[in-house]
């Protein structure tokens, strides 16, 4: 079986690229190119479980901020929403969970610890400033006494806050969790207890003002989906929060802790988010309080409850993780890369009701580089519409063990149109011999819904491969056959050493050549990252400095060969902004020649190229041999070639118009010969016995010649085939 190899990523690196300063798209910095450009899951970020996610970092005396990982789970507005990570692996709730605590103050002002507390808050008000006077710190312990007569209808176990958090209005509302999310939190179960490791002061206890004073009992959970945290929770260590010495300081650590990150500010004089002790009035904590370290006065603890939100924590039931995924890049610190100090994860989630089946045995074909294999596949199951791509894992040991490390993870290559069934390859990593497979390494494939940067993944039923592939022995891999990157390399390395002044990183220039080849960037996308880099800014470089690298990177020239056309763009960034000038440049015949000269199409919008693409050139040589039988004519040569390369003709127009040909139909085929000639041309092998009867019979039967055509032209492999000449199919 002959094929042309679009080569996959077997080590992608694409989370260990930094690129200088931010050149790398990462989806939270100014620089992104595409939702999906700068990240990629592969075995470098994903690990099996929450294994590589690590507890918070133990807070210093007075520290500003919170310190740990962080999950996203769930959404909240159309937005991913980040949880943080108390405890990774805890059996406290009743089963083996990971513990997590919201990042957002979420729902403020409308979501009430009790609707009498929304509702009567005024009219609570005046009742108390009628019995007690003036409300200051010296009555408060007066309100103190009288807030008990309020306890019962003020604990968790009756909030109307517990109801809305496990109810249609929230954790059953797909607009905050997909109904996998919804299933796979926990039911938290934990006893009422005393107050945990408090060393309250002196001066508290004498005055009966300790946290079990205030606060009473720890909280018990009964089963609940969604909760807040008590207030043993935010001054526990252990999860990364203040264990303080008195009330005034416990009221305010989490506030303190929170200092300085936005996802938990709340604008306005008063706000904060509910814990679920008793006393309820008090039982939460204010945001935005000065860090002073004055004392939180009575005013504020009141008036602060009708603006409170929630922070809502949850469990993820452990057993229902597959994967983790680090998602945020490393940092650089002088030139080295550091792991970053608060790591932020994506999961992914088994999902029962999507399931694969390998319908017929896989094969491999291989030459002295590569060993390609070719995977047939059907995914079915109630969720098999979900399904994104066909993932490839491979292991050292079987996966179910817990010492198993991924060697290998990536998507099955189908061609840019995936379906539910149909066939994939994947080339097989270097350092693994075919004749180990099943024995010193294990290959599994699996259906996979895979989402956004901060969404949820899905994986359907693991499958392992157990059987050797079969060799295709009789058309192994040509190694002229092979797309050479050569072309790709030089393209993104010139970008590197005309735009940024240094020599590439052997991951970025990966990570670049990468997404050229594959059609995923053109070269003015390529070119306007470069330039707006923080990196490339940080060059501070002139108008007259500027403009001479855009001669270089889009003109392949000197500016000072060109003293009229200098004059005239240094004249225009008198009125117009530097990324304007930039697309001037893009839309140049100059630039799409050079883009042309290295194969890569130049993303240019009215400008068009004067010499033909190398890839090109081949892909219509190729056209002339197959279809018409013989060289090419220099004329017809150079005018379909360039018609690709400006993106005139796709690569299944230019095919329908040689086959359409007066030569080609002079040529009198019969439907078997016609059917062989699609085969050469759509899938670059002969047609088997199976397929050669299949189409044949159709024609036979009243199907005409052009649906049989189009059938072959929305086939993977010619997907496949138009992409590694990159050209449009």
């Amino acid at each position: 079986m002959k094929f042309k190899i679009k080569t996959t990523k077997i080590l992608s690196t694409a989370l260990a690229v930094t690129m200088g300063i931010s050149l790398i798209p990462w989806l939270q910095t100014g620089n992104t190119v595409r939702a999906a450009g700068g990240f990629s899951k592969n075995q470098d970020n994903t690990d099996f479980g929450v294994s590589q996610i690590a507890h918070p970092n133990a807070p210093d005396h007075r520290a500003t901020y919170w310190s740990g990982s962080y999950v996203y789970f769930g959404s909240y507005e159309g937005e991913g929403l980040r949880f943080r990570v108390l405890d990774p692996d805890t059996d406290i709730f009743g089963t083996r969970t990971m513990f997590l605590d919201c990042d957002m103050v979420l729902f403020r002002g409308i979501a009430p610890f009790n609707e009498e507390s929304k509702n009567d808050f005024y009219k609570k008000k005046q009742e108390i400033e009628d019995e007690l006077g003036d409300i200051n710190s010296k009555s408060y312990y007066a309100y103190m006494e009288m807030a008990d007569r309020y306890r019962d209808d003020y604990t968790w176990e009756n909030s109307d806050l517990k109801k809305f958090l496990n109810s249609d209005s929230y954790l059953y509302n797909n607009d905050y969790f997909t109904d996998i999310e919804q299933s796979v939190i926990a039911e938290s179960v934990i006893a009422e207890h005393d107050l945990d490791g408090r060393k309250e002061s002196e001066s508290a206890k004498e005055h009966n003002n300790t946290l079990a004073d205030r606060y009473g009992k720890y909280v018990a959970l009964t089963g609940e989906k969604i909760f807040v945290l008590d207030v043993e929770d935010i001054e526990n260590e252990y999860y990364g929060y203040f264990d303080t010495e008195s009330y005034n300081d416990s009221c305010l650590s989490r506030a303190k802790l929170d200092f300085d990150k936005e996802w938990r500010t709340i604008t306005g004089i008063y706000g904060g988010y509910w814990l679920r002790n008793s006393y309820t009035k008090s039982a939460f904590v204010p945001t935005d309080i000065q860090l002073n370290g004055d004392i939180l006065s009575w005013n504020d603890v009141f008036y602060s409850t009708e603006n409170c939100g929630v922070a809502p924590a949850l469990n993820i039931d452990l057993s229902t993780v597959l994967f983790s995924t680090q998602i945020n890049k490393p940092v650089v610190n002088e030139g080295e890369e550091v792991p970053p100090e608060d790591p932020e994860y994506k999961l992914t989630f088994k999902d029962p009701d999507l399931q694969i089946s390998y319908p017929s045995e896989l094969t491999y074909a291989q030459n002295e580089k590569i060993t390609q294999i070719t995977v047939p596949y059907s995914i079915s199951g109630k969720n098999a519409g979900n399904a994104s791509q066909v993932s490839i894992l491979i292991t050292d040991k079987d996966y179910a063990n817990s010492d198993a490390e991924i060697i290998y993870y990536d998507k099955l290559n189908t061609g840019t149109d995936f379906t539910t069934e149909g066939t994939g390859t994947f080339n097989l990593p270097e350092d693994l011999d075919i004749a180990d497979w099943g024995t010193k390494y294990h290959v599994y494939i699996f259906p996979e819904d895979v989402n956004g940067i901060h969404e949820s993944d899905y994986a359907g039923v693991v499958v392992e491969t157990a059987e050797v592939p079969t060799e295709v022995e009789e058309d192994p891999i040509e190694e002229e056959e092979i797309i050479e990157e050569k072309n790709f390399e030089s393209f993104v390395e010139r970008l590197y050493d005309v735009a940024l002044g240094r020599a590439s990183e052997a991951d970025g220039k990966a990570f670049w050549v990468d997404h050229v080849k594959n059609g995923d960037l053109t070269g003015a996308d390529c070119a306007r990252e470069f330039l707006n880099s923080a990196e490339f800014i940080d060059r501070n470089l002139t108008d007259e400095e500027f403009l001479s690298v855009l001669y270089e990177v889009f003109f392949d020239r000197d500016a000072n060969d060109d003293p009229t056309g200098f004059n005239y763009w240094l004249n225009v960034l008198q009125t117009e902004s530097r990324y304007a000038v930039v697309n001037g440049f893009i839309n140049s015949t100059e630039w799409c020649n050079v883009c042309a000269s290295y194969g890569v199409r130049s993303g240019a919008t009215t400008a068009k190229a004067t010499v033909p693409s190398k890839n090109s050139v081949e892909f219509v040589k190729r056209l002339y041999t197959v279809c018409l039988g013989r060289d090419a004519d220099e004329d017809g040569l150079n005018y379909w070639s360039l018609g690709l390369t400006n993106q005139e003709l796709t690569g299944t127009q230019a095919v329908r118009e040689f086959v359409y040909s007066r030569e080609f139909q002079d040529s009198n085929y019969g439907n078997e010969e016609y059917i062989t000639k699609l085969y050469m041309t759509f899938m670059d092998r002969e047609p088997d016995d199976e397929g050669l009867s299949y189409w044949n019979n159709l024609l036979e039967n009243g199907t005409t010649r052009n649906d049989v055509f189009d059938s072959f032209a929305k086939s993977d492999e010619f997907a496949d085939i138009c992409n590694s000449y990159a050209i449009h199919r």
